[in-house]
């Protein structure tokens, strides 16, 4: 399991665990002493959630982090109502067309790194194109 499925995770669990407790991201924000563009930036799989927030999350829904990391927040979805389902079903699709854009800018990158890291050992990588 990679970082980015880890975050993908973590920000579907916060988004359904905050609908099944019909919280709003400025109460979770209120209560975790972060600003709710915070917790939005969380959900939206914009910055990675720090390990103190990641337990106070944990521990306001109830949850150990093995049931965070193991477990599989689609199965919270039939928990809600019909019009949570939706939302919570939508902003999934959201969260994961951003990790697959993460996803393809980590690739892009990582071909990238190994010319970066010998220009700045001082190797010439520039080719004449003769």
């Amino acid at each position: 399991m990679d970082a980015l499925h880890i975050k993908e995770k973590i920000a579907k669990f916060i988004v359904v665990n905050r609908l099944l407790a019909d919280m709003t991201q400025t109460n979770i924000a209120k209560k975790s002493v972060r600003t709710f563009q915070q917790i939005q930036k969380y959900e939206n799989c914009t910055n990675k959630i720090p390990s103190d927030i990641l337990l106070f999350i944990c521990a306001a829904f109830g949850y150990d982090m093995h049931y965070l990391l193991n477990g599989k927040p689609e199965d919270l979805i039939n928990k809600l109502g019909v019009r949570d389902q939706v939302r919570c079903r939508t902003k999934f699709i959201e969260i994961e067309g951003k990790i697959r854009q993460q996803r393809s800018e980590q690739d892009y990158y990582n071909n990238l790194l190994p010319k970066l890291e010998a220009e700045m050992n001082y190797v010439v990588t520039y080719r004449d194109p003769k």
